[in-house]
């Protein structure tokens, strides 16, 4: 009649036991057979490197390699060890392990297999793109391919022309005189773009900036009735407009003024362009049909 026997789980998944299966048959003497086990410094990846030394071959088993079991991810290997006196059994974690023997030409050619690899340079992930593209892309991608290549090609060949173009200016100016040119112009374009041209040598503030280049003779011309409202203006309309608030604190202020200025019309002309200026720029859209409607923004 069969025994039985009772078991007890004393195993730990990160230390499991190895079951070693080599490739070339039964090893005759098993006691013979020095073990090495190599681990991972990093705890969250498992992997083992297992060598064997025997008096004529080396083995090396390796957990993560091509060649390594191909173990169902789902399932878990067990080994157990019987007490017969007790009938009790110890149940341990286990991991397959297959070695192969180790020859002077598979040394060789792995080193070899570094050598090239440590040689060969990082392939970026378009590189490798472009590599299945070229071999087993289809017509539209291979055409799509040659083209960014020839742009690319064309951009190097630009880029280089310009290099060398900067190259020749520097060596015939100088660095001293190109930096002086670049501050002048950018000087000039800042003036450009948010002033008006100046007269830099004028000797009273009056003569800084012509008046009719900031408001031209055609504009100043048709300005002569809608300003004739500010030029005419009565104490009662100017007390009306500043409870009102139709038009900014500086506009009315000149409002208030303008009858002590030297030159009323101009003055008035000035003013209402100034604060038709100001009405358009706070507009978020300005639709305009035909002339300009002046008066609706008296």
């Amino acid at each position: 009649m069969a025994g039985k026997a009772s078991w007890e789980y004393s195993g730990d998944p990160e230390r499991p036991a190895l079951l070693v299966q080599f490739s070339n048959g039964i090893i005759q003497t098993p006691e013979n057979v020095n073990f090495t086990l190599y681990k991972n410094k990093d705890a969250t990846k498992k992997q083992r490197i297992l060598t064997a030394q025997t008096e004529r071959l080396s083995y090396v088993g390796k957990n993560f390699s091509p060649a390594a079991v191909k173990s169902d991810s789902l399932c878990r290997y067990f080994v157990g060890v019987l007490n017969k006196e007790t009938g009790k059994m110890r149940v341990y974690d286990a991991e397959q392990i297959r070695m192969q023997p180790l020859m002077e030409n598979s040394r060789t050619e792995a080193v070899d297999e570094d050598e090239d690899t440590a040689e060969q340079p990082n392939t970026s992930y378009r590189e490798k793109v472009d590599a299945l593209i070229e071999s087993f892309g289809t017509n539209k991608q291979k055409r799509a391919l040659s083209s960014r290549k020839l742009n690319e090609v064309g951009s190097d060949v630009i880029s280089k022309e310009i290099v060398k173009a900067a190259e020749m200016i520097i060596e015939s100016k100088g660095t001293a005189e190109l930096m002086q040119e670049a501050r002048d112009r950018k000087e000039e374009e800042f003036c450009s773009q948010f002033l008006p041209p100046c007269n830099s040598s004028a000797e009273n503030q009056e003569s800084v900036y012509d008046f009719h280049t900031l408001l031209p003779h055609a504009e100043y011309n048709a300005l002569e009735k809608v300003a004739a409202a500010f030029k005419n203006i009565t104490m009662e309309e100017l007390q009306e407009k500043m409870a009102n608030k139709q038009h900014c604190s500086y506009v009315l202020q000149e409002l208030a003024e303008l009858k002590h200025a030297k030159d009323i019309d101009k003055q008035a002309r000035a003013l209402w362009y100034v604060d038709a200026l100001i009405h358009i720029s706070k507009l978020k859209v300005v639709k305009v049909k035909g002339e300009l409607p002046l008066l609706c923004l008296v």
